[in-house]
């Protein structure tokens, strides 16, 4: 298992150096616009990293705190995005896109889930269907 986290870790690190494209996505706010073009069909890869508290609570916020893929534990209702865990990463496509589901990583190309068909400017949050103001950290893509 650590060995797995830390070729992750390189992953990012790979990812990050070579594009030069990252991110944070703030979990107290809305779709943030990354800046980043999708093109229709073009192959890409999304990795995220870091933590954030769904139930802010400054007493008790360092057990709260999950990573990307959300909280698995929980119920997927209660999201944007249906059957996805509630507070992971999501994404869309243009500012009246259809949600997608991301989590820590994601390849949208052949053999990986299926290519994007829109282009546009990606867009990204937490997966809250409620209020985000009571959320916490973020996430690096």
């Amino acid at each position: 298992m650590k060995n797995l986290a830390l070729l992750f870790t390189f992953l990012i690190v790979a990812l990050i150096t070579f594009s030069q494209d990252y991110f944070f996505v703030e979990s107290n706010q809305d779709w943030q616009n990354t800046g980043y073009t999708v093109v229709a069909n073009q192959p890409i890869a999304i990795a995220s990293i870091g933590y954030v508290n769904s139930n802010y609570d400054a007493n008790n916020q360092r057990f709260n705190y999950h990573g990307p893929s959300g909280l698995i534990a929980a119920s997927t209702s209660g999201g944007l995005v249906e059957n996805y865990a509630k507070h992971s990463l999501i994404g869309k496509i243009g500012e009246n896109g259809t949600p997608f589901g991301i989590g820590e990583f994601s390849i949208f190309a052949d053999g990986g889930l299926a290519p994007l068909s829109e282009s546009g400017d990606l867009y990204l949050r937490v997966n809250d269907g409620g209020s985000l103001s009571d959320n916490d950290g973020r996430f690096l893509v």
